[in-house]
């Protein structure tokens, strides 16, 4: 779900030549500042929610605002169990936030010269 945001948003943030192949190996300047800038913006809304409500209206207005037909209906289900119980919406928001982190993350060596 994460990938599915936050490629959605880097795509619309990006001029064409500056968007990746998917699965490509190697990224331009911009894109890789643009993906890290989305999925900072994303885990700070995340961070701030600090309710329930809170929660489930950050992750409606932004992850499910793009399509997620890659979703099944097991983990789905077991997501919006998560969002409605008044402990767990915090594991559910944790969990994000870490994927978030490591998700964000391209390496130098992955980031092409500005001259490529």
């Amino acid at each position: 779900m994460l990938y599915f945001y936050l490629r959605e948003r880097a795509e619309r943030r990006c001029a064409p030549h500056e968007i990746p192949e998917r699965g490509a190996s190697h990224f331009h300047p911009a894109w890789a500042k643009v993906w890290r800038n989305v999925a900072s913006d994303l885990y700070y809304r995340l961070r701030s929610a600090r309710t329930r409500r809170l929660f489930a209206d950050c992750f409606t207005q932004t992850i499910c605002s793009i399509p997620q037909g890659s979703l099944d209906e097991k983990t789905l289900e077991r997501m919006v169990f998560m969002m409605q119980d008044s402990k767990q919406w915090e594991d559910l928001r944790d969990v994000l936030m870490l994927c978030l982190s490591s998700t964000s993350y391209i390496s130098k060596d992955k980031v092409q010269k500005e001259d490529q």
